[in-house]
């Protein structure tokens, strides 16, 4: 018998005090990977800039290949730039990665789950 691959997505990010259930997005059903990860890049690229912009630049630094600062703008206005030149899925997902672990801290529950399953036609 036939079978497709598909993707659940769940994610959060929300106080350690909140309940976790309530704050929870997902499951998403995604065709692949790359179209799960793409959703997660488009929630933390609206969060970055604001939330921990200056963090995230020191990280980038030396962990994204083609760093090109603009001079004379805010840390908020570099984030986003730097953000909007990323295009490739293995480096969108290096900086989901790198934000879920960022975010997760001793008041914050962050998180996201991506499971691959396969299902039959």
């Amino acid at each position: 018998m036939p079978t497709v691959t598909l993707h659940t997505l769940i994610y959060t990010e929300c106080p350690r005090d909140e309940s976790l259930s309530s704050n929870l997005v997902g499951p998403k059903l995604h065709k692949d990977a790359a179209s799960a990860i793409g959703e997660l890049f488009k929630y933390i690229t609206a969060r970055i800039p604001h939330t921990c912009s200056s963090a995230f630049l020191e990280w980038a630094e030396d962990n994204i290949a083609g760093y090109a600062p603009l001079e004379n703008v805010g840390e908020v206005e570099q984030a986003k730039h730097v953000l909007s030149g990323v295009t490739h899925d293995d480096d969108q997902k290096v900086i989901v990665d790198w934000y879920f672990e960022f975010a997760n801290d001793d008041e914050n529950e962050c998180f996201y789950q991506l499971d691959e399953f396969e299902m039959e036609l």
